[in-house]
């Protein structure tokens, strides 16, 4: 009987297990985009985070920018990315850190 116990007891505990699993997330990926003007004043934010309902969330104004700062992370907080962009007049294209003086 106390056999019949401990495999009962075991086979609820991996059943809860594998009903639960690992923590959801509703995005994949965490992201934080900054945007500056071309004297290196911030001008505005864009923001996703990893947390429910998984939803953009913009600051400032974003047209216009001629220097762009994006970060990201999966969800689960590893691969990080520290990227610089600078707008060429029709795209976004990678650049080194401007080493932008602010405002």
């Amino acid at each position: 009987m106390r056999n019949a116990v401990k495999i009962g007891f075991v086979a609820l505990t991996v059943a809860a297990i594998m009903v639960s699993g690992p923590t959801a997330y509703a995005c994949s990926q965490e992201y934080d985009e900054n945007y500056y003007n071309s004297s290196g004043c911030w001008q505005g934010e864009r923001y996703l985070g990893c947390m429910r309902p998984c939803e953009v969330i913009e600051t400032g104004t974003l047209d216009g920018a001629h220097w762009k700062h994006k970060e990201t992370w999966l969800c689960d907080g590893t691969q990080h990315t520290n990227n610089w962009y600078v707008w060429d007049g029709s795209a976004w294209v990678s650049t080194s850190d401007p080493g932008l003086p602010g405002c």
